[in-house]
């Protein structure tokens, strides 16, 4: 299973926005998102007093690297733009026990371990128990 959980706020720039640039930049956001698809999941762009909000979650049972991309688009067209994207991959070699999260922020997107909700098993699961089953 894959279960992404994620938002952002698009700006143009870190320092100030020009409307209608930040306009260009969110009509193409929405082209992106159509041509990356939503893996499974679902995804919204809207308008909240003055600033471009977007959410993106879905659960396909493999890996999606539309969500991926999407980040990186941000980072790359709309550095001003932030937000975090939380992944839990259990079939991922190195973190199939924990949620990944990505942060974008100032043109950048890093990678971290969740210290929040991580390691599923013992912190939100209990690990399989046959005789319960």
């Amino acid at each position: 299973m894959f279960e992404y959980h994620g938002w952002a706020v698009v700006h143009q720039d870190p320092y100030e926005d020009d409307n209608a640039r930040l306009q260009q930049i969110v009509e193409e956001l929405r082209k992106v998102i159509t041509e990356y698809g939503d893996g499974s999941g679902v995804t919204d762009v809207r308008w909240i007093n003055g600033h471009c909000m977007v959410w993106f979650a879905g659960c396909p049972n493999h890996r999606h690297d539309c969500v991926f991309g999407l980040f990186a688009w941000l980072a790359g067209h709309a550095p001003g733009s932030y937000g975090l994207l939380y992944i839990r991959d259990d079939e991922s070699p190195d973190y199939n026990n924990a949620f990944e999260v990505w942060c974008l922020r100032r043109g950048r997107v890093e990678v971290r371990l969740d210290p929040f909700l991580s390691p599923c098993i013992p912190v939100l699961e209990d690990e399989h128990d046959p005789l319960k089953a």
